[in-house]
C-alpha cells in the first residue's frame, strides 16, 4: 500500500480490521492521534460548502513549546483536565523521548534507554528498537495516585526532554472555556499558540474501478488500490497501474493538516453521509485519517511495537460506511 506521506518504506509487521456501518456515531473508535486528513469525491471543481465547513469547523487546537511533562501527573490537572474532559496530546516526532495521551486518560511515555534508567519508573522496551522503552500510566484511575506521584517527581528532577506537544482538550462541562488547559499551561510558562486545521486541494481523471462500479462487497486488494490511488494523487503524481473506466471520471481530493480526535472524524463522517443522501449524482467519498508525527507505541500481548496507524473510510450513499484501519512496523 502506498501511504499518502510516504512513497517507499519496507513494511515488517501489517495488521488491518475491518468494520462496516449505516450510522456515522457507531463507527469502531480510531486512533486518537490523527494529524492529516484525506478526502476524496467524485466530478467536482470545488468542495462542496457543507464538505469544506466540516472540515475548517472551529476546532482549535494547540501547539507548546517548554511543555512541563510533569505537569500532567499533578493532581489538580489530572482532576480538572483529564477526568474533567477529553484530553488527547501528542509530542512531535523530533523530540528524544515522546508523550501521548489519549482520551481515556492513559498516558504513554516513548523513552530513550538513558532517560529511562534515571527516572527508575516501571517499563518495558520496545520490540525491534534498540534504546527505547515504553512505560504507561492510568491517569484517570483513582487508584495509582502514588505511582503518578513517583512519576511526576521523577520526571521534575530529572528535566527529561520530551520536545514540543500538540493537543486537544474539551471539557465534561459545557460552562467551561477549551482554552483552560491552554492558559493553565501558560501560567507555568510554557509557550502556547493555537492552531487551527489547514486544507489544499488536488484534482485527477484517474480513479480506481471499485470506487467506480459500487461494488456490494469490497476487499483489502480494493482498499489497497484506493490507498494507493488516493497517495499517489495528493503527490501529484499519476498512478498509471490502477485502470480506469473510458469515461475518466474526475475527482477531487482534499487535505486537511491539524489534530482530529474521535469527535472530529465522527462529525465529519456524518457530513459525509448526510451529503451523500442529499446529492444521488454522488455515489461515494472517500476519507483517510493518518498520523503523521510518526510511529506510535502500541501494545500487542506483552509486546511493545512502535506502528504506523491510519484508517480509510469508504463511504456510499447506498451501502454505508466500510472501515479498513491499518497498523504497519517499521
Amino acid at each position: 500500500m502506498l501511504a499518502p506521506e510516504v512513497l517507499n518504506f519496507s513494511i515488517q509487521r501489517r495488521r488491518t480490521t475491518r468494520a462496516e456501518s449505516r450510522d456515522p456515531t457507531k463507527i469502531p473508535a480510531l486512533e486518537p492521534f490523527c494529524s492529516r486528513l484525506h478526502l476524496a469525491i467524485p466530478g467536482l471543481l470545488h468542495l462542496p460548502k457543507e464538505l469544506e465547513a466540516a472540515l475548517e469547523r472551529d476546532w482549535e487546537y494547540y501547539h507548546v513549546v517548554g511543555f512541563p511533562v510533569d505537569c500532567l501527573f499533578a493532581p489538580e490537572v489530572i482532576q480538572n483536565f483529564v477526568r474533567g474532559g477529553e484530553l488527547t496530546l501528542v509530542s512531535d516526532a523530533s523530540a528524544p523521548n515522546r508523550i501521548f495521551v489519549s482520551p481515556d486518560g492513559a498516558a504513554t511515555l516513548l523513552l530513550s534507554t538513558d532517560t529511562f534508567l534515571s527516572l527508575g519508573i516501571e517499563g518495558r522496551p520496545v520490540d525491534g528498537q534498540e534504546n527505547l522503552f515504553v512505560a504507561r500510566f492510568d491517569l484517570g484511575s483513582n487508584k495509582n495516585e502514588k505511582v503518578l506521584s513517583r512519576a511526576r517527581g521523577a520526571l521534575r528532577d530529572r528535566k527529561a526532554e520530551f520536545g514540543a506537544v500538540t493537543f486537544a482538550w474539551y471539557p465534561n462541562d459545557a460552562s467551561i472555556c477549551p482554552s483552560s488547559l491552554a492558559n493553565h499551561l501558560h501560567d507555568l510558562g510554557a509557550k502556547v499558540v493555537e492552531r487551527s486545521q489547514a486544507t489544499a486541494h488536488r484534482r485527477t481523471t484517474c480513479v480506481p474501478r471499485v470506487l467506480q462500479r459500487g461494488p456490494p462487497s469490497v476487499s483489502d486488494a480494493d482498499f489497497d488500490d484506493v490507498d494507493s490511488w488516493l497517495g499517489s494523487v495528493l503527490l501529484g503524481i499519476e498512478h498509471e497501474q490502477l485502470e480506469s473506466d473510458t469515461s475518466g471520471e474526475a475527482a477531487l481530493a482534499s487535505t486537511a493538516d491539524g489534530l482530529f480526535v474521535t469527535r472530529h472524524i465522527e462529525a465529519i463522517v456524518a457530513s459525509v453521509m448526510k451529503y451523500l443522501e442529499g446529492n444521488e449524482d454522488c455515489g461515494w467519498i472517500v476519507l483517510s485519517f493518518a498520523n503523521s508525527r510518526g510511529p506510535m507505541p502500541k501494545s500487542r500481548g506483552k509486546q511493545w511495537l512502535l506502528e504506523h496507524q491510519s484508517a480509510t473510510i469508504l463511504c456510499r450513499r447506498k451501502s454505508g460506511i466500510i472501515i479498513r484501519g491499518s497498523g504497519s512496523g517499521t
